[in-house]
């Protein structure tokens, strides 16, 4: 199965509004969800907060990263092993060939 964009974008805008629920964030006011980065594996969504940077908050919103073959959440801790030195020189040099 592979997600296209559209239902990524409402993976993301669901967990996301859920979360905004949760009392940690549920004082704050959010933008819309809107696509931040992507790369071969997941998109990077976020919903952006004046209230959370007034605060003192980075980022200042709330991210949401959805596998683009799946539609599952990639957790934080996901995406930072993603992004170790190591994956990202073969990531890099996946992207050279494919260019």
């Amino acid at each position: 199965m592979r997600v296209n964009f559209e239902q990524g974008k409402q993976i993301a805008d669901d967990y996301l509004r859920e979360k905004m629920q949760q009392e940690a964030w549920s004082q704050y006011q959010f933008g819309l969800t809107r696509l931040h980065a992507e790369n071969a594996s997941f998109w990077t969504f976020f919903a952006g907060s004046p209230d959370l940077i007034e605060a003192g908050h980075v980022p200042g919103g709330l991210f949401a990263f959805v596998d683009k073959r799946t539609g599952r959440l990639w957790t934080m801790e996901e995406v930072e092993q993603f992004y170790t030195p190591e994956t990202a020189a073969r990531y890099t040099q996946s992207e050279a060939v494919a260019a």
